[in-house]
């Protein structure tokens, strides 16, 4: 001030500087503004100053809290702006410019309105009026084009500033550009929409599943009752098919064996005095009650084995196929036939109703080998996890594979008596065995290549009956 002082004093002209007096009333320093102007004698001399120092510490006050505001402004990413009360924009708008791209000029009084999309301009009009009207908080959205051309979404917040007597004096407000915020929210809306629409439809696919699990369960239910009823039905036959077979044949052997009496009774009487023709039915009757006997008593031993009991315990097998080897051997005398026996396992089975199996099996090797001049009887035995597999080989007679299913059927025959004797019970026997066992039984041949009978038993030991 001093300096400005001196200055004036040499060029005598007016005098203006700012400062700053202590004040003893506030006990602080205040802002003044002084001025001083010459006063000039006749001769042009300064002979006195004649000035002022007025007090404007307020309105210092006011300019600084004026430019921190505007340092705000700048600052923050959010657009502040201020209005009249009328909505007209006056002075400078730094945020607003920045981000619409208007000069001062361009913006002043409504001005801005222009950058507002079309579609959302009469509806602002309208929210604004009624803020107005009723001198409260106005909140808004509406599209502005920003500098670079693009439409932005912004949120607008104003609070009306009122004078002493409640009039509204101007409006300061913020535009946030909420484009980003908005476009994440539809992102999220719309996740969440087909996140419900998949729950919906793994909910409708999931009860479908439930309900066909449960149409499936009680399927099973309603089969496995039918099952169980179907096999109580099938024991009630097979009990009642053995109880007839057991009867008949058991009745039949007393008739047979009246008749087999009474032939040999009149072939010894009548001696000499029948013709030739009439004297060779006789043996042809004996030789058929004969074989109806021989049928009966198989039928009898194969109607026995559903109402014998197992008595499960070690087999071991080399040594039973030794001893029904040696049961052959009347059989087999004068006969050629080479025995190809593996190292056979122990396994468990009622010993008695394997040795029939396994008879039968061999019997037939034997029967049906004889046709070749040197037989080769084969016996092997493949052990797996679950079961023994028992396998005769033999280069017999063969059969025609189309007719295997009736191998094991009663009476079934696939060679004419003829040429192959038996009662076509033996096999029957040997499946109903095998299946009491838990295990199964199969052949495999061609006419003229010898036959493979296959046969399993479980190793776990279980022996109850899967088949009737």
């Amino acid at each position: 001030m001093k300096e400005i002082w001196e200055a004036a004093k040499q060029a005598r002209s007016l005098y203006e500087a700012r400062g700053r007096l202590w004040h003893g009333p506030s006990q602080q320093y205040r802002h003044f503004f002084a001025r001083a102007t010459p006063l000039f004698d006749a001769n042009g001399d300064v002979r006195a100053w004649v000035g002022t120092c007025t007090d404007c510490h307020d309105a210092e006050a006011l300019r600084a809290s004026e430019e921190r505001f505007r340092a705000a402004v700048s600052a923050v990413s959010d657009i502040i702006w201020t209005n009249n009360s009328e909505g007209k924009m006056e002075g400078a708008q730094p945020g607003w410019g920045a981000f619409t791209g208007q000069r001062q000029e361009d913006y002043q009084g409504y001005g801005w309105s222009t950058t507002v999309h079309p579609e959302d301009a009469q509806p602002t009009i309208d929210a604004w009026n009624l803020a107005v009207a009723e001198k409260r908080l106005f909140e808004f959205e509406h599209r502005v084009r920003r500098h670079d051309g693009e439409w932005r979404l912004c949120s607008i917040r104003a609070v009306p500033v009122l004078g002493p007597r409640g009039k509204i004096r101007e409006w300061v407000g913020v535009h946030t550009d909420i484009t980003e915020r908005k476009q994440a929210e539809e992102q999220i809306r719309r996740l969440n929409a087909e996140l419900e629409q998949r729950v919906v439809e793994r909910t409708a696919a999931l009860e479908m599943e439930v309900g066909a699990h449960r149409l499936a369960e009680e399927r099973v239910h309603q089969l496995n009752d039918q099952l169980t009823a179907r096999v109580a039905e099938l024991a009630d036959t097979n009990a009642e098919l053995e109880s007839f077979s057991y009867t008949v044949s058991h009745d039949l052997r007393a008739p047979l064996r009246h008749v087999g009496g009474f032939v040999r009774l009149l072939a010894e009487g009548a001696e000499g005095k029948l013709d030739a023709d009439t004297a060779e039915y006789l043996p042809r009757i004996a030789d058929a009650a004969t074989r109806m006997g021989q049928l009966i008593d198989a039928l009898l031993d194969f109607s026995r084995l559903g109402r014998a009991g197992l008595h499960p315990t070690g087999v071991n097998l080399e040594k039973l196929i030794g001893e029904i080897r040696d049961t052959l051997q009347p059989a087999i005398e004068g006969r050629a036939i080479e025995w190809r026996i593996s190292p056979l396992p122990v396994v468990r089975g009622d010993p008695a109703m394997l040795r029939q199996v396994l008879a039968n099996l061999l019997e037939n090797a034997v029967k049906f080998t004889r046709v070749q001049p040197a037989a080769v009887i084969e016996i092997t035995c493949e052990s797996g996890p679950v079961e023994h597999v028992v396998h005769i080989r033999d280069n017999g007679a063969g059969f025609d594979p189309r007719y295997a299913d009736k191998l094991f059927g009663v009476f079934q025959r696939l060679h004419s008596e003829k040429d192959f004797e038996g009662t076509g019970i033996g096999l029957a026997t040997s499946r109903r065995i095998v299946h009491r066992h838990g295990g199964r039984i199969w052949a495999e041949s061609q006419p003229g290549q010898g036959a493979d009978f296959y046969f399993s038993l479980p190793k776990n030991g279980e022996t109850t009956a899967i088949h009737p």
